[in-house]
């Protein structure tokens, strides 16, 4: 994935095993010490800005916000996210919440393309580009 240097939220990963992980097991080497969690006036500092960090800290302090279903086959916990200023209103699944949050509020993962400029939330979608 092409990364702009001088883009301040734009990030490498240490190895081409970590590019393999799963997205929420990769863990930047970059990170942003006063950023602090703004999911529904928390304010709690997030120890950093990797999806993993995220997760762990939603987990533990706001899980309640997502329900599991009542009934049906898939019993994965959804909720909506209540991250300040927001506009996403249709539920998404606990598991995917880190990486919004990453890419849609803090825009971490974001790509420059080196040709044009235009910036992207995630670097399949400069693929695509």
């Amino acid at each position: 994935i092409p990364v702009d240097d001088t883009h301040l939220m734009s990030l490498t990963y240490e190895s081409q095993a970590a590019r393999t992980a799963s997205p929420i097991d990769k863990e930047p080497i970059a990170t942003v010490h006063d950023v602090k969690c703004c999911w529904d006036g928390c304010g709690i500092p997030l120890p950093s800005i990797s999806m993993r960090s995220i997760h762990v800290h939603l987990g533990r302090h706001h899980s309640t916000a997502f329900e599991r279903p009542c009934s049906g086959k898939d019993r994965r916990r959804r909720g909506r996210c209540l991250w300040v200023g927001c506009k996403h209103r249709s539920d998404m699944l606990f598991s995917s919440v880190a990486k919004h949050i990453c890419t849609r509020h803090l825009k971490v993962l974001t790509v420059q393309c080196r040709e044009c400029g235009e910036e992207f939330s995630r670097g399949d979608s400069l693929d695509r580009h």
